[in-house]
């Protein structure tokens, strides 16, 4: 066997998960990265939506963390972006937010694909008089436990 070959395997075998955070709370993404970086998981941290949705069509990321409430770009205008675009509609979505009093409905229920079990969310938010249901893999709601976070991430991407 070609030992460059094996080596390159090894590399990929090793490769720790990469979680995309975006939030417009620099605080925030500080404390994400960190947290992240220490429980093994490669965080890639950034503010601005159109940098977001660039990375992600790249094809590297496993999970993404947002807020819903951003400048640039609210976090439901993201998803829906994201959830349109063939390259980005597969990656898990979890949300971090104090955005609670548009949460009108929160449904959970644990979904197999044969080997793991994990929470799905369906989460109806009203926006602008118009009633939207995001699919997401995950949601905690401001101030969270980032051990709790973490555990949560750890059955998305097992």
């Amino acid at each position: 066997m070609d030992k460059r070959l094996e080596y390159s395997e090894d590399i990929k075998i090793s490769k720790k998960p990469t979680i995309l955070c975006l939030n417009d709370d620099q605080s925030m993404l500080s404390f994400l990265s960190r947290g992240l970086e220490s429980a093994n998981f490669k965080c890639v941290a950034t503010s601005d939506s159109v940098e977001a949705l660039s990375i992600l069509k790249k094809g590297n990321v496993q999970l993404l963390i947002q807020d819903i409430s951003r400048p640039d770009m609210n976090g439901l205008e993201f998803y829906l972006m994201m959830k349109r675009n063939e390259k980005t509609s597969k990656i898990p979505v979890f949300i971090i937010s104090a955005w609670e009093p548009l949460v009108d409905e929160r449904k959970s229920e644990f979904i197999s694909d044969g080997m793991h079990y994990r929470e799905k969310i369906l989460l109806t938010i009203d926006l602008n008089k118009k009633e939207n249901i995001l699919e997401l893999d995950g949601f905690l709601s401001l101030p969270f436990d980032m051990d709790e976070l973490i555990t949560k991430i750890k059955l998305i991407i097992p």
